[in-house]
């Protein structure tokens, strides 16, 4: 009983890598959730700046622009992507109130650092994350610990003499 036990696990285990590594999947796909950016100009010839945000259920498109940070445009909903196509469903539009409750497709192609509407030149990137320092907490929390130390027992010292020095039964 014991060695159909072995064989069992060990056929089980066998079918369970073959599977794994044979049978394609989307796990090393780039995923579009996260924040995506879009330099891009006007008709009007002014430099705008189009921010996009997917969480797993919504998106949320906002354009402004890009010297003076004033406020443009946004709309946003739910999405879904499937068969590289990505499906939005409109909840909100800042300029056409309109396409509230609209649904609108379209063919979307995405790698690891750019995501682009296919047929436009709707182009967005991921943002590059500005390199920041973080402060040395840690040796200076230390270096805290260590004066507040030095000192609780300097103090504790002249405590402990001056307490001796009180005693009513000292000769």
């Amino acid at each position: 009983m014991k060695n159909i036990l072995i064989i069992f696990g060990s056929c089980l285990v066998l079918f369970l890598t073959i599977n794994i590594c044979l049978i394609p999947t989307n796990a090393n796909a780039q995923s579009f959730i996260g924040a995506w950016e879009r330099n891009h100009i006007s008709k009007d010839g002014v430099k705008l700046k189009s921010i996009v945000i997917f969480s797993e259920s919504h998106q949320v498109l906002t354009t402004y622009e890009t010297l003076t940070g004033e406020f443009i445009y946004s709309n946003g909903g739910t999405w879904r992507f499937n068969n590289n196509i990505m499906t939005e469903k409109v909840e909100f539009d800042t300029n056409d109130s309109t396409r509230v409750g609209s649904i609108i497709s379209f063919d979307v192609k995405i790698s690891d650092s750019t995501m682009s509407v296919v047929g436009s030149n709707m182009k967005f990137k991921m943002p590059k994350m500005p390199k920041i320092k973080m402060p040395d907490v840690m040796g200076k929390a230390k270096d805290l610990s260590k004066k507040v130390g030095a000192s609780v027992k300097s103090g504790t010292k002249g405590a402990a003499s001056s307490i001796k020095n009180l005693n009513p039964f000292r000769k």
